[in-house]
């Protein structure tokens, strides 16, 4: 007897079993059983074929799949058509690795799209939750990570730029770029005071908030300047400048604009937008407090994000936006209360003083003359808007160091906590508030030829910036107490809290 017929029949190519003869269970000619595709089941088989065979099962890989993957391989590579090349063409990385080398550069395009080929004509980049099995470039085979130093050094300095902006002294902080903003700063403020008689500390304000990034609310009797001092700053800087005139049946389609009906060469007809007042880069809000609040509500979307939504479509501001809204006492007939939101929107509120006798008599030896004095602009038409914003960038590049920021929080926190405040304001400032200290302090640090703020250009712009920002409770009223004092005892108790 051959070795085939005592191994039960001519061996096939899986196991012992002949190819004709049938399976074990089965009579000749009947029902087959059906074919199992399960692998595990194929392998137990395959054991138990080698154990009845006399033979040694074979032992389990130490790493299942190898096989598999390097056909997968060999396939990918006949089918692009893409040679290895001679070692000496290869990289040292390639050559080290063999089979699992990664390239140094990006490897060429796949015509055929043969790389990581799944089921159903799928790359594996495609198929949902699947991620790639080549090694990262520098990572080894027993999970070290090698990294050369070009790579650390290249991710160093890409962490190292990326911090925010004003965490350090950035190079355009320099010497001469503080002396040109001073000499802008100047200007400005000479040109404004050749028409302006007096109000100097409240022009310097004006300033600092237009360049700083913020709006000014001035409080003032009629007649003493307010709308002055605006028209001044825009004729000097060479912006453009809208006026209106708020009275209690103004709308707020007059104010941001409005959409009209066009007739149009071929006779159709379509809806086309009219910008209104506020398309400007210096708004002036003249007795702001005299329209009701719907009225004075327009601005704030304009305010705090420079655009205005008409009929549903938003529609941006030129920069730089600047408002600068007047109001009346609240004692004075025919006004409202701002509300508190819109208060907060401002970055400062200046005080405008009655003016003294000396400046009295100035004001009619300018205004009575046979020569009236005008402005002269500082800045040219076509560079004036872009000269602007480089100097309010400037500003935010002035740093501000950890325990100034540390003051500045404990000031504003103290507007609410602190022993006076507590039994006379029933809210305290907002973190507005606290950005109005630092952006105005900034800007007072460049007027003083430094790239850092110090505590005291803090507390100089202290009261500008939180006095509309306290909710006064009735026992203020009734005590006589204001938001000057408020604001006094608050920089007091601060002071004690200065590094």
């Amino acid at each position: 007897m051959d070795a085939s017929a005592r191994r039960g029949g001519p061996r096939g190519r899986r196991g012992g079993r002949g190819r004709g003869r049938p399976r074990a269970g089965t009579a000749p000619g009947g029902p087959r059983e059906p074919r199992r595709s399960n692998r595990r089941g194929r392998t137990a088989r395959r054991h138990r074929d080698t154990q009845r065979r006399g033979r040694r099962p074979r032992p389990p890989r130490a790493t299942p799949g190898r096989r598999r993957r390097e056909r997968g391989r060999r396939r990918r590579r006949r089918r692009c058509r893409e040679p290895a090349g001679p070692a000496s063409l290869r990289s040292a990385e390639q050559r080290c690795r063999g089979d699992r080398a990664v390239r140094a550069f990006p490897r060429r395009a796949y015509p055929c799209g043969a790389r990581g080929i799944g089921r159903g004509g799928r790359t594996a980049a495609t198929l949902p939750g699947r991620a790639s099995r080549r090694p990262r470039p520098g990572a080894a085979r027993g999970g070290s990570r090698r990294e050369n130093a070009g790579a650390a050094r290249l991710r160093g300095a890409g962490a190292a730029t990326l911090r925010p902006r004003g965490s350090r002294v950035n190079a355009a902080v320099a010497a001469d770029a503080i002396r040109d903003f001073q000499d802008t700063f100047a200007a400005v403020r000479r040109e404004i005071g050749k028409v302006v008689v007096g109000h100097e500390r409240a022009i310097e304000i004006i300033l600092t908030a237009f360049f700083g990034g913020g709006h000014v609310l001035i409080e003032g009797v009629p007649g003493i300047g307010k709308t002055l001092i605006v028209r001044s700053l825009a004729e000097a800087l060479n912006l453009s400048f809208s006026r209106v005139q708020f009275t209690v049946d103004l709308m707020p389609a007059d104010i941001t604009g409005t959409r009209i009906i066009s007739e149009g060469a071929d006779g159709r007809r379509e809806f086309v937008f009219v910008p209104g007042p506020v398309f400007a880069h210096i708004l002036l809000a003249d007795e702001i407090n005299r329209a009701t609040p719907k009225t004075q509500s327009a601005l704030l979307e304009a305010m705090a994000e420079q655009q205005v939504t008409v009929a549903g479509k938003t529609y941006p501001l030129a920069p730089p936006f600047f408002v600068l809204a007047t109001l009346n006492p609240i004692e004075m007939e025919g006004t409202y209360q701002l509300p508190e939101a819109q208060l907060d929107r401002f970055l400062f509120k200046v005080l405008l003083d009655y003016p003294t006798e000396p400046e009295l008599e100035r004001i009619l030896a300018t205004t009575t003359g046979a020569e009236v004095s005008t402005v002269t602009p500082v800045l040219p038409r076509e560079t004036a808007a872009a000269r602007v914003e480089r100097l309010k960038q400037l500003v935010r590049q002035v740093l501000v160091a950890p325990h100034i920021e540390r003051y500045v929080a404990a000031l504003v926190r103290l507007t609410a906590t602190e022993e006076t405040a507590s039994r006379y304001v029933t809210y305290g400032s907002s973190p507005r508030g606290g950005q109005a200290l630092i952006l105005g302090a900034k800007v007072l640090a460049l007027l003083d030829g430094r790239p850092h703020v110090a505590a005291e250009d803090v507390e100089r712009v202290a009261p500008a910036a939180l006095r509309h920002r306290l909710v006064l409770s009735f026992a203020a009223g009734a005590a006589g107490i204001d938001a000057e004092q408020i604001v006094a005892h608050v920089l007091a108790s601060a002071r004690r809290l200065r590094p």
